[in-house]
């Protein structure tokens, strides 16, 4: 499958036209490269799934671990990536996650990895215990399992 950008019309990724109607018509109108780009980036961020597919966690790491260790560019582009994706989430009509998209920590990660390996991780860990979202999705998924969420001693056991 070809992700280069704008390999395929950002109107036609599965889930796009399912929320907040027009959206990517309009990004398109706005700028092809960012419409595809933001294309690219959703549809590795989902697995083609599209917008249902979203969640916090996942949207995290993908900005914070996913684009800065595999994608193949210059920091300049993964920065242009995210961008390009938080726009279309904004015009989509998920404000929550285009934030995410434009958060300090989302440039600072591949900042670090760009300085090293270690210290990319270091910085991207730290980013994603400060968000919270990992202990949220912890205690969703055992709740989910349970039916009971989890003791608070064992949140702070896997923290």
């Amino acid at each position: 499958m070809d992700r280069s950008a704008g390999a395929r019309d950002c109107a036609h990724a599965p889930g796009i036209r399912d929320h907040g109607g027009g959206g990517a018509g309009r990004l398109r109108a706005e700028d092809k490269r960012v419409a595809g780009d933001a294309e690219t980036a959703l549809g590795s961020l989902t697995w083609d799934q599209g917008l249902p597919a979203i969640t916090q966690h996942g949207l995290r790491t993908f900005l914070w671990h996913e684009l800065p260790r595999k994608w193949l560019t210059e920091l300049e582009g993964k920065l242009h990536i995210a961008a390009s994706l938080g726009r279309l989430l904004e015009l989509v009509g998920l404000p929550r996650y285009a934030a995410i998209c434009r958060q300090s920590q989302t440039a600072a990660v591949p900042q670090a990895y760009e300085r090293s390996d270690q210290e990319g991780f270091r910085v991207f860990r730290r980013a994603q215990d400060r968000s919270g979202v990992q202990q949220d999705y912890l205690a969703a998924r055992c709740l989910e399992l349970t039916g009971q969420p989890p003791p608070r001693r064992h949140l702070r056991a896997v923290q």
